[in-house]
């Protein structure tokens, strides 16, 4: 016998941050504090397939929809199939080639200072999710919250982990970002749907804060035999899997008066016996099935945090031997890392620097790309660029990509390899 537990659960919320914020064109949002409304275009069209595609394969699903648009208006019924929601006023009043975001940046906030955190909030319902109490400990710890407007529980799974990947790629073109400081979180239903998001893509995420809700991605028996809490992932990506237990910190909160308990502690001991090295099972006295109070957040940002800055040195460390190994794109993303969490440590300096001489070698070689390439000597150019990618590995993904497409363009019909 299969137990279905249910991935839409409508909340009652304890509080609400009221609307009525103006929205402001995303170029002038860099510098900004405090409570923002962003909006943001989609991706390109000719995208749809490729971005979306990659999260409905995590799910077994075929590419949902055709477009954003249509996507964010879909749900999922429980045979698996994708089907349009009920239309109300709210969702005709949406623009369709933008989505918006509630956004909260504490006070100290610069564009040109220090990278800050980013926690992306996956709301069980529309609308602003930021508790009041929670500002202080976001402002204390260094993290900007961003929240998609439209990606309740009753929207499609596939637009809701969709969404939170638009979020980090924005903010990241938008504000400075700590890359090793990316979180997912959410309560309840969108607790449920940041255990997959962190799952699926340890790459983008570094962890996720599950409230009141959480899945792990296998199979799991809950305490009535022959009862089970399903699993999200039907065909795993064991690199993936592989990647997060080893690297993503996962908190999975409950109440001891919360209804998610008994699948949040099956979770929890399904992560423990497959070795996964951070998770961390926090348990609220009284608490039902509702917001923690700000001790109980902070407590989960800081599991979140922690092994980043208690492993700064070994992250030091392990940059100069990828250094010596050649792997400067590594190397440097590592001695970026170590400075970002050393704090006051004697080998922050010396990471900073490292970091940087190997980041201004990158740039000259990139700039000699480019020269060659307004030579037209473009087979030069290739054979440099395709170095670059074998030094610089994943560091230098986007522009190796870039640039191979310009050489692409400027190649005769008869001669398009690269």
């Amino acid at each position: 016998m299969r137990w279905v537990f249910p991935l839409i659960v409508v909340v009652l919320w304890l509080a609400h941050v009221a609307n009525g914020q103006s929205t402001t064109p995303a170029t002038t949002q860099a510098s900004r504090t405090g409570r923002i409304v962003l909006e943001y275009p989609f991706p390109p069209a000719s995208e749809y397939n490729k971005l979306v595609g990659a999260v409905s394969k995590c799910y077994g699903l075929p590419v949902p929809g055709k477009s954003y648009h249509e996507l964010r208006s879909l749900v999922l019924s429980p045979d698996g199939r994708s089907k349009p929601a009920a239309p109300d006023a709210s969702t005709l009043q949406l623009d369709p080639n933008t989505e918006k975001y509630n956004a909260y940046f504490p006070n100290d906030y610069q564009r040109d200072g220090k990278p800050f955190g980013l926690l992306v909030w996956i709301a069980p319902e529309s609308g602003a999710a930021l508790q009041l109490a929670w500002r202080k400990v976001l402002d204390d710890h260094s993290i900007i919250f961003i929240e998609p407007r439209d990606a309740p529980n009753e929207s499609h799974s596939v637009w809701r982990v969709f969404m939170a990947l638009e979020t980090v790629r924005n903010a990241k073109r938008e504000f400075n970002i700590d890359p090793d400081r990316v979180y997912v979180a959410g309560l309840s239903g969108g607790g449920r749907i940041s255990s997959h998001t962190a799952v699926f893509f340890p790459e983008v995420f570094g962890g996720a804060f599950c409230m009141v809700g959480c899945n792990f991605y296998r199979d799991v028996p809950a305490e009535e035999k022959g009862m089970i809490y399903p699993g999200f992932w039907p065909n795993p990506v064991m690199n993936s899997i592989k990647l997060a237990r080893a690297n993503s910190r996962l908190v999975l909160l409950t109440g001891s008066r919360d209804y998610n308990k008994p699948s949040t502690k099956a979770a929890y001991d399904a992560f423990v016996k497959e070795q996964w090295k951070h998770v961390a099972y926090l348990e609220v006295p009284e608490l039902g099935h509702q917001f923690p109070n700000a001790e109980w957040f902070e407590k989960g940002i800081n599991f979140l945090d922690a092994p980043l800055f208690a492993s700064a040195e070994d992250t030091y460390a392990r940059g100069i031997e990828l250094e010596n190994k050649k792997k400067l794109g590594d190397a440097c993303l590592a001695y970026e890392s170590a400075a970002r969490h050393g704090k006051d440590a004697a080998f922050v300096a010396d990471a900073r620097q490292r970091a940087s001489a190997i980041r201004t070698k990158y740039k000259q070689q990139l700039v000699r790309a480019n020269e060659l390439i307004e030579q037209k000597k473009l087979d030069q150019a290739a054979s440099l660029v395709r170095q670059v990618r074998t030094e610089y590995g994943a560091m230098s993904n986007d522009d190796v990509t870039a640039f191979l497409e310009t050489i692409r363009t400027r190649r005769s019909p008869t001669k398009s390899g690269v």
